[in-house]
């Protein structure tokens, strides 16, 4: 059995967007959990001020990331415009194509 894919990233929420912040995360969570088979699990971390979060993405493999990120693109983008990227993280093989889009748009992270 080879290792998971994993794909983390940290937010910091824009001043003054915390409650569209959870709310926008409220619908995520809603439809990742009836739309999105391709997670093998999935976390979400706040730090105690609530100014910054991070997401743990776990997938089978790179294509299953990929087919996430195309799936969920709408709640990305939505979550981009009210939050700064902090951090990109990927574990346990190279990303599919459009993960990699994805990363070398944030390339300077």
């Amino acid at each position: 059995m080879s290792a998971p894919f994993i794909f983390i990233t940290t937010h910091r929420i824009n001043d003054g967007k915390l409650q569209d912040y959870l709310n926008l995360n409220r619908e995520y969570m809603e439809f990742l959990k009836a739309n999105d088979p391709t997670l093998a699990e999935f976390h979400v971390y706040m730090n105690a001020r609530q100014s910054e979060v991070s997401y743990i993405h776990v997938f089978t493999d790179a294509e299953m990331a990929d087919t996430h990120v195309q799936a969920a693109g709408e709640w990305i983008g939505r979550g981009l415009e009210i939050t700064e990227t902090l951090r990109l993280e990927v574990y346990g093989g190279t990303p599919g194509p459009v993960l990699q889009q994805a990363l070398t748009a944030q390339s300077g992270l």
